[in-house]
């Protein structure tokens, strides 16, 4: 008889877990809730990197990316003051963005795949540069690349291409690039339609950050060098 009595409580719970707990897990991560890791932006949190500061992040980078990696997961913005915390978080995935001088060069890829993505769809790219320094991408002109591109027509159905755009003056400022696409997933569950902003979430694409590395001029390498000689020779002078 205790035997019968512990068989049926094994056959209740068993059947909660079937018809309860199951459809809840279902129903969570159909809705992107279960997912807890994605793609985030490293730029300082002044440029709404954190969740907190409602950064960005992409939940599927495999299908558009920027760069020969696709994207690594972190569970939240690496914000760091060179903008490298995501390059240091698994593999560098910052890699698809150039700079020199006024020039930037932006390699981007395709994948299909998983009903997901075709190269059909138009892609959006979209490029914040914080000319001002002022430490966020909400000034005027801040939003400096805006583009929209079919692969199956523009890039002759190529799996990648190197978009490339001169500026009036030399990038050397804070910037943030994202790539994405709609599909019926992004439209149901995030409501979001055409580019993206330089902050909030997407279902699919990536996000990258950079901030510029000062370069020392052959002025101050020719000073540091002349200055290390005299040390050099002084030192030599009292032996």
């Amino acid at each position: 008889m205790k035997n019968q009595i512990v068989k049926k409580q094994i056959e209740t719970v068993m059947a909660m877990l079937f018809f309860v707990c199951i459809p809840a897990i279902f129903f969570f991560t159909s809705q992107g809730l279960a997912i807890v890791t994605a793609d985030y932006g490293d730029n300082p949190d002044s440029y709404s990197t954190l969740k907190s500061s409602n950064g960005p992040f992409h939940y599927y980078g495999e299908y558009a990316w920027f760069g020969p990696n696709s994207p690594d997961y972190e569970s939240n913005g690496q914000p760091t003051p060179d903008s490298t915390g995501d390059d240091s978080a698994a593999i560098d995935d910052e890699d698809g963005v150039a700079f020199a001088g006024n020039t930037v060069s932006i390699l981007v890829n395709v994948a299909e795949g998983g009903g997901i993505y075709s190269k059909n769809m138009p892609l959006y790219i979209d490029g914040w540069i914080d000319w001002g320094k002022d430490g966020n991408y909400s000034s005027p002109g801040d939003h400096a690349v805006s583009v929209v591109t079919t692969p199956s027509t523009d890039w002759g159905g190529a799996d990648s291409k190197i978009f490339t755009y001169i500026f009036a003056q030399v990038i050397d400022a804070p910037s943030r690039w994202r790539v994405t696409f709609d599909n019926a997933d992004e439209i149901t569950i995030t409501g979001n339609q055409g580019h993206s902003d330089f902050s909030g979430g997407r279902w699919y694409g990536e996000v990258e950050d950079y901030s510029p590395v000062p370069v020392p001029s052959a002025v101050i390498l020719l000073c540091s060098g002349l200055i290390g000689l005299g040390v050099f020779r002084k030192k030599m002078a009292h032996l």
